[in-house]
Parts: structure tokens; C-alpha cells; sequence
């Protein structure tokens, strides 16, 4: 990992922000949030020790591999609530990880050494404070999903494809909000061809191995899916507690406005793909994590009805373009101040008061200086495109 000259230097700061980022999240390791009281102990008080069976009688809204993890904690001799955080202090350490190694083979040649770019991305993430706060103050587990996430893309720029939907049907049995990064695979495939079809079905194969536990304690074979048809029903409104367009609508009806902006969302998504597709330039390892982060940022952006915590993912991508492009690092400071705006009620245990628009505004200058950047580099590349035709047209004049 370190090779250079620096590296002693180099391990030595890399064991500095482990350890730091640790200290930071044993603070925390023992606050009992609202979700502990109102979900998870719920939760373990239905499956303490009732064997696979008792599986089939969880009415919480995860997904069944999560629940298997919280069921075999019941077994274990340690609190509940501190096997929940360890897990996902696990993985804010393999995401903050997985995250460096991802950065490092989308950096191109420059002053900056591939070391750095590796330590500014496994140290923003590890110390970013959403990432702090939603393992181990609130006992959330979005870094499984989103670490299994970077992984697929690692591997998927790797050509190790098989590997890498292994990983995508992962994040998704854990997470449905992995959907909002599948445009990137999906563009990708298309744009260079390099797999059949056919691997795509790793996916739900893999779904439904990791439910095989519920599904062997007599829950329905597609509980993998099931699960999810369940959330999408759920609180649906307009604006639920994130910034973004939909902030400045709260007052709009769901059952007026929600499918038309699902709709709009997925014209948008197709708009960007066809932009993206349209260009002779491959959409690879060199552009991938700009992109990542548009395409997510679009869907949070014009979607309806989303959480908190739904931009997670989108955020942790910015940490690594910041990583690779230091310009962009007001972008990543940005979101992460505005998630904590979010988070609030959770470390502070009460509501802040202040106008939700701001926070909103923020949010969506990100947006837009994201897409601003997005757009420039894609017609930058259409002009490149026209002028090496031009000048093979000269040439062939000649």
C-alpha cells in the first residue's frame, strides 16, 4: 500500500487517524438514541435466542441478513446495542478503506503521490462526522451497504465481474438505497461491453443466499424483495427530513406531486445517460466517481419522500472525488455540514430551529456546482470529439 520512500511516515499517519477515529466513536458507544428505544431493542426483544423460526416473526423493516446479525447477537455474551455499533464501526473502517483503494485507481498521473490520495480518503471518511454519528451514536448501518457498494465499483473497474456483483447483490440484500447507485452500473455496462448480461443475475442470486437463514426459519422465499415493496409505502410525503428541491415544496401533496416526480427523476437519470453515452470517451476509472456522485445527487435531488440518511452514500462519494480533486473538498464540508443540521436530533436529542430552506440552499449550490462540472466536461468532450474528426477530415483531404 505505502512504497514510497515516505512510507514509514505514511503508516504512521494511517495509524494516527485509525486510532482516532476510534476514540471518537468509543465516545459515543454507549448513547442509547431513539431508534435504539423505538426499533432495535424492539427488535431483539422478538428474536432473543428463538432460533432461525424466529425470524419469520420480525415486523421491522430491514432486510433479513441484518436481522440474522441481530439475531445471532442475542446469542452472544455482550450488550446488543454495543454488538450493533461494533458491526458498523467495522465497516465505517472497511468503507473508509475500500474508499482509499477506490480513490487511488480513479486518480490519474499528478503532483499528488497515489499515498496521499489513499490517506485523504480513508481519513475523510473515518473521521467525517455523519460517519461518526450514524454508527456509533445512532446505531445505523449505512456503511455496510455503502462499503459494499465501493467494493463493487473497485472490482467492476477491475473487470473482476463476477466479484463485483457478488458485492452489488450484498449492498442491496442489506439496503435498498443501493438502487440509487445502479445507474452507474447500468451505464457502464452499456457504455463498454466488456461482460454479458448474464452476470447480472450474481445479483439476486446473491439476495437470496444471504436470506437463506429466514428463509430456512420459514419466511417466503422472496423475502428479499418482499421486504422492500414494504418500505416503499412508508411516510409518504414530499419532503421527509432532507435537503433538497422538495424542501422549498413541503407543502406540496404527495398523492399529487410523488409520481410525477418519480417520473421526473427518471427522465432526468435517462437524460444524463444518454449524455453520457453519446460521447466516445469510455466511462471508466478515470471518471467513474464524478459521475457516481452526479447520478446519485440528481435522484436525492428530485425524488420525493427522502430520509436523512439517504444521502449517505452520495456523501462518502464526495469525500473520495474531494480526495482525488483537492478543489472539490468545499463540496464534501459542505454536505457534511448540512447532514449534521440533519443528524442533530439524534446526537442532541431534540430539534434545532432554524428555516429548513437554508440548509436546502446549501445543499442544492452543491448540486449545482456537481452538475455545472459535470456538464462543461461532458460538452468539453464533445468539442474534443469534433475537432479529432475535423483534423482526420483534413488529413484525409490531403
Amino acid at each position: 500500500m505505502f512504497k514510497t520512500e515516505a512510507a514509514p511516515k505514511r503508516i504512521l499517519i494511517f495509524l494516527l487517524l485509525s486510532a482516532l477515529g476510534l476514540a471518537l466513536r468509543l465516545m459515543g458507544i454507549s448513547f442509547e438514541s431513539g431508534d435504539w428505544y423505538e426499533s432495535l431493542s424492539v427488535w431483539i426483544a422478538e428474536l432473543d435466542r428463538g432460533g432461525l423460526q424466529a425470524l419469520s416473526r420480525y415486523t421491522g423493516n430491514y432486510n433479513m441478513p441484518y436481522v440474522t446479525f441481530l439475531l445471532l447477537l442475542t446469542y452472544l455474551p455482550i450488550s446488543p446495542l454495543t454488538g450493533i455499533k461494533c458491526l458498523s464501526i467495522l465497516f465505517d473502517y472497511i468503507c473508509a478503506f475500500t474508499g482509499g483503494k477506490l480513490a487511488v485507481l480513479c486518480c490519474e498521473e499528478s503532483a499528488v503521490s497515489k499515498e496521499t490520495v489513499f490517506l485523504a480518503a480513508y481519513g475523510g471518511i473515518l473521521l467525517a462526522p455523519t460517519v461518526i454519528v450514524n454508527s456509533a451514536w445512532w446505531a445505523q448501518c449505512d456503511s455496510i451497504y455503502v462499503g459494499f457498494v465501493f467494493l463493487a465499483i473497485f472490482y467492476m473497474l477491475k473487470n473482476k465481474t463476477a466479484r463485483s456483483m457478488i458485492f452489488w447483490g450484498a449492498a442491496l440484500a442489506f439496503k435498498l438505497q443501493t438502487v440509487l447507485a445502479f445507474p452507474v452500473l447500468l451505464i457502464y455496462y452499456w457504455k463498454n461491453k466488456k461482460f454479458s448480461f448474464v452476470y447480472f443475475l450474481i445479483i439476486p442470486l446473491t439476495m437470496e443466499t444471504l436470506c437463506l437463514p429466514a428463509i430456512l426459519g420459514g419466511c417466503s422465499p422472496l423475502i428479499s424483495l418482499t421486504t422492500y415493496l414494504g418500505q416503499t409505502g412508508e411516510n409518504q410525503s414530499m419532503c421527509y427530513f432532507y435537503s433538497n428541491l422538495w424542501t422549498f415544496f413541503n407543502w406540496a401533496p404527495y398523492w399529487v406531486f410523488g409520481r410525477m416526480a418519480v417520473v421526473g427523476t427518471v427522465i432526468a437519470l435517462l437524460l444524463i445517460a444518454v449524455l453520457i453515452l453519446c460521447r466516445e470517451s469510455y466511462f471508466d476509472r478515470r471518471n467513474i466517481l464524478p459521475y457516481f456522485v452526479w447520478l446519485t445527487m440528481t435522484a436525492l435531488c428530485f425524488l420525493p419522500n427522502m430520509h436523512d440518511r439517504y444521502g449517505y452514500m452520495m456523501e462518502l462519494g464526495v469525500i473520495l472525488c474531494a480526495a482525488v480533486n483537492r478543489r472539490k473538498w468545499w463540496q464534501a464540508v459542505t454536505l457534511q455540514a448540512v447532514t449534521m443540521v440533519l443528524y442533530a436530533p439524534v446526537y442532541l436529542r431534540r430539534y434545532l430551529e432554524y428555516d429548513p430552506r437554508i440548509p436546502a440552499a446549501a445543499w442544492l449550490i452543491v448540486y449545482f456546482a456537481v452538475s455545472f462540472e459535470m456538464i462543461n466536461a461532458l460538452m468539453g468532450a464533445k468539442e474534443k470529439e469534433q475537432r479529432l474528426s475535423e483534423t482526420k477530415g483534413e488529413r484525409r483531404h490531403v
